[in-house]
């Protein structure tokens, strides 16, 4: 992570272009396996 970066906006970004790819597609789900901790809450694991 570059020096001054917002770590939870990059992931926020990430997830939002990761979900507009998937409507182009039509893909119907994002499924992410063995998530970071840090990234649980976000994509909403247990």
């Amino acid at each position: 992570m570059a020096p001054g970066e917002d770590e939870a906006e990059l992931k926020v970004l990430i997830l939002k272009i990761i979900d507009a790819c998937a409507r182009r597609k039509q893909i119907l789900s994002c499924n992410f396996l063995d998530v970071y901790p840090q990234w649980r809450l976000l994509v909403g694991a247990g």
